[in-house]
């Protein structure tokens, strides 16, 4: 089952909980997302401009250290040559 990372106020809980299975309502002027809230069941709502997608799945992030390695092996790499030529 996918993730969710929409959060909407619940009036019950009384703050920002997550969505359980969110859907996209089409309204006059505008979308809404519908959905319940995670702890309690309660129909919640948030409403979002018209051209928000719905995002089901975290994107995942590299790793800023993997990335450093890479940067400092290049530029050793071309100092080295730099030094022989």
């Amino acid at each position: 089952m996918a993730k969710s990372c929409t959060k909407a106020y619940c009036l019950s809980c009384r703050k920002k909980t997550a969505m359980r299975k969110p859907k996209l309502v089409k309204m006059k002027k505008g979308q809404r997302l519908a959905g319940s809230c995670k702890k309690c069941s309660t129909k919640t709502s948030l409403i979002v401009g018209k051209n928000h997608r719905l995002v089901t799945k975290k994107p995942r992030e590299k790793s800023k250290a993997k990335s450093r390695e890479k940067d400092e092996g290049n530029s050793q790499a071309s100092s080295e040559e730099s030094q022989e030529g």
